[in-house]
């Protein structure tokens, strides 16, 4: 017998509550109901929106390496960064493919995803660079990234390999997939 179909119900927020802030994120407190009216607690890391470019240059993904502090490791990437308020994804896009990477192109915007919705509320934008033009990087003093060059079926190899481990850079080659092993 096919299993009986549940409606399923939202969680209600009861109150929030901003408990530590910085120029990059917020972690909101929450108060939630459940559906079956158990109250509960829930931290959200609150971080602004961001764009992540899958910038592509005569068969190759334009990527970059660098330190990542958290993980205290080397990781290859795909250009990207925060959104702030009031600016447009597509803006902020060309910005850091220019920044990070070096260079100018056609942008188009091929898809999103929730990067850690299970605490956090970060939605971002993925975009498609075509067309590319090689300007030279303009790196925020914080960044210290190696420019790449990776051919499109070696970056898939590196993430089965465990080489590519960035979250954001997974989850944006895997949008991008369609576009890049077209026959």
């Amino acid at each position: 017998m096919p299993a009986k179909k549940q409606k399923l119900k939202p969680w209600t927020t009861l109150s929030s509550e901003i408990v530590h802030q910085n120029k990059f994120y917020a972690i909101r407190h929450d108060k939630y109901v459940l559906p079956n009216q158990e109250i509960g607690d829930y931290y959200v890391f609150d971080k602004k929106t961001a764009v992540f470019i899958v910038p592509i240059k005569d068969g190759k993904i334009i990527m970059g390496k660098q330190f990542r502090y958290p993980i205290k490791q080397w990781s290859i990437e795909v250009p990207g960064g925060g959104v702030k308020e009031g600016c447009s994804h597509l803006k902020v896009a060309k910005q850091e493919l220019k920044e990070e990477a070096g260079y100018v192109g056609k942008l188009k915007k091929i898809g999103s995803f929730a990067t850690n919705n299970g605490v956090s509320s970060e939605i971002t934008s993925v975009f498609l660079a075509t067309d590319l033009k090689f300007v030279g990087t303009k790196l925020e003093e914080t960044e210290s990234i190696k420019t790449i060059e990776v051919d499109i079926a070696e970056a898939y190899e590196m993430i089965e390999n465990g080489k590519i481990i960035d979250s954001m850079t997974i989850s944006s080659l895997s949008i991008a997939r369609k576009y890049l092993l077209r026959k």
